[in-house]
């Protein structure tokens, strides 16, 4: 339980449909941004700023605190065959800034995993991926298969993984300027 909703504060959760605001922020319009904000709860369905209004004035009943359950299983590697595959997979789900993306395949991971002396299924830390979901845990080779997919060289992978043990996210650092909207916004 959080400490707003120990002492009884009104607090309101947003959720995206990629739990967190989408991106990027940067270089949009205000058009584009309200959009953001005008757009519907990916959860419910219902207008986000009529949901955020109801949760700051609506009295809280306690109901439905920790009870969610997610599904946290995830495949070994990633289920796209080819690169092209892979990088099609990442623009058609909104993950990618279009920075090139390496496909791990089972060599490319071999080699990563071969720069540690560490165990492919050691856990090497948990993160949070809001505020307001639980941890979730992450092992060696999860971190294996992230550095190849980011073109790291294995003889990086003891600094990544020491990175990885801190449980800090670099998301709020990680923004990048999507070039091709640029270009054909005549930004570039």
């Amino acid at each position: 339980m959080t400490i707003e909703a120990q002492y009884g504060v009104p607090t309101v959760a947003l959720h995206t449909d990629k739990l967190f605001v989408p991106q990027p922020v940067m270089g949009k319009s205000p058009r584009e941004l309200r959009a953001y904000v005008d757009g519907k709860d990916p959860l419910t369905g219902r207008p986000v700023m009529q949901e955020v209004i109801e949760g700051l004035t609506m009295p809280f009943d306690g109901q439905g605190v920790g009870t969610i359950e997610y599904d946290r299983s995830t495949s070994r590697l990633v289920e796209a065959d080819t690169e092209e595959n892979l990088h099609r997979l990442f623009v058609e789900s909104r993950w990618t800034d279009y920075l090139p993306i390496v496909l791990p395949t089972q060599e490319r991971v071999a080699a990563m995993l071969a720069a540690t002396h560490r165990k492919p299924d050691e856990v090497v830390g948990r993160m949070r991926p809001t505020h307001f979901r639980e941890a979730w845990e992450y092992t060696v080779e999860k971190v294996a298969v992230n550095a190849v997919m980011a073109g790291a060289r294995p003889e990086y992978f003891p600094l990544i993984l020491a990175l990885a043990a801190t449980g800090v996210s670099a998301r709020g650092s990680t923004t990048n300027r999507d070039e091709r909207r640029d270009r054909r916004a005549g930004a570039l």
